[in-house]
């Protein structure tokens, strides 16, 4: 059996080759399930979308990030502001 506990998502946020913030998502899939039901169900607030991309043959998942960081708190996600650096 899988431990959905351990699975963590990192978003590392970047203006061109400079990094701006890091987002640490714990226990995602139970967080991201809790987001879902806080943020709602409007058009203007989907957080979690899949596409199918017919000309490469793969799916897509896309994340609203930015809306789940900016509309949920939660202890799960954490945000840091790195010391800047270049990627």
């Amino acid at each position: 059996m899988i431990d959905r506990k351990t699975y963590e998502l990192l978003i590392i946020s970047h203006q061109g080759k400079t990094v701006e913030e890091i987002i640490k998502i714990s226990d995602v899939w139970n967080t991201l399930s809790y987001a879902k039901s806080q943020i709602g169900k409007e058009a203007h607030n989907i957080l979690i979308e899949f596409d199918c991309n017919l000309e490469e043959e793969h799916n897509d998942f896309i994340l609203n990030w930015h809306n789940l960081v900016e509309s949920v708190h939660y202890e799960n996600i954490k945000k840091y502001r790195p010391i800047p650096f270049e990627l």
